[in-house]
């Protein structure tokens, strides 16, 4: 199991107002990421609220899944960024120079 320390950043309609909350846009040119460069990102991440995070593979779909929260598909728009497929959650991995993530960091859009 791997343990990082992350940043979870909230931003709901009763905590930010909608002008404030972080926009994730997944357009048609999405950064396309294979299997074997996604395999640098799986793992459990535990969260400074002390849940933790599960990103995983599943039938040649991403997901991450916060521990009492369902699970939510995420496609790459960058090397080490990803976004629900409802834009409601960005997922970005901060990576150290061999490649070993460092932190993660999840950003709710307000519902």
């Amino acid at each position: 199991m791997q343990f990082v320390i992350a940043t979870l950043l909230l931003a709901t309609a009763g905590l930010a107002s909608a002008s404030t909350a972080p926009s994730v846009n997944v357009s048609a040119s999405r950064y396309v990421m294979k299997a074997h460069d996604f395999a640098a990102f799986k793992g459990t991440y535990e969260l400074e609220n002390g849940k933790t995070a599960s990103v995983y593979m599943a039938d040649g779909r991403y997901y991450v899944q916060v521990e009492g929260a369902p699970r939510m598909e995420i496609v790459a728009v960058d090397p080490s960024t990803f976004v629900s497929r409802d834009s409601k959650l960005k997922v970005a991995f901060d990576q150290s120079p061999n490649a070993v993530v460092a932190s993660i960091s999840l950003q709710y859009r307000g519902q």
